[in-house]
């Protein structure tokens, strides 16, 4: 889970480090960014790291972005758009997320931040399941399984849809042994 800010594409250390993690088979979460643009991809905008989802030879089609949702499944205001990543993009509930502070108290936090970890623990959760299954496996899986919003399929605005974890854990296709 990679939840940070960045204004520029990741230098080579970062790029290299994610190469090797998806070439180990991990797949790697990042956050969309929450300036509420429409393409995270993109060079001149804030998230311009995200972009790293679309090079296939580092990410292997194991870096998803994640956009945030609430809880009526609308993309949320400040969240950075599917955009040009549409095809490695899967949203979160990410509003009004109720989680700890510095100094304890319970607050309510909203941002792609706190969608990314809802999807990194939908990847754990399925690969202590099913541990048959390879990294791909799983981030196709939650693709397939994932709520459409927007125009109908993968869209410029909700990517591949809103993860739906009930429905990753059903089954999916068609039996083989």
């Amino acid at each position: 889970n990679m939840s940070l800010s960045n204004s520029a594409a990741f230098g080579s250390n970062v790029l290299a480090s994610i190469s090797r993690a998806t070439a180990a088979g991990i797949v790697i979460v990042l956050s969309a960014g929450n300036h509420g643009n429409g393409d995270p991809s993109l060079a001149a905008n804030p998230e311009a790291s995200a972009q790293v989802a679309n090079n296939a030879a580092v990410a292997r089609g194991l870096v998803i972005v994640a956009g945030s949702v609430g809880a009526s499944d609308g993309i949320s205001a400040t969240s950075n758009r599917a955009g040009n990543t549409a095809g490695n993009y899967l949203t979160a509930v990410g509003e009004s997320v109720q989680a700890p502070g510095k100094n304890g108290d319970v607050f309510l936090w909203s941002g792609t931040s706190f969608a990314a970890p809802q999807i990194s623990a939908a990847v754990a959760l399925l690969a202590q399941a099913f541990p048959n299954l390879s990294g791909k496996q799983i981030v196709d899986l939650l693709y397939a399984t994932a709520r459409d919003a927007g125009d109908a399929g993968v869209d410029a605005v909700y990517g591949r849809g809103i993860l739906d974890l009930t429905r990753a854990f059903q089954p999916v296709g068609t039996a083989r042994v």
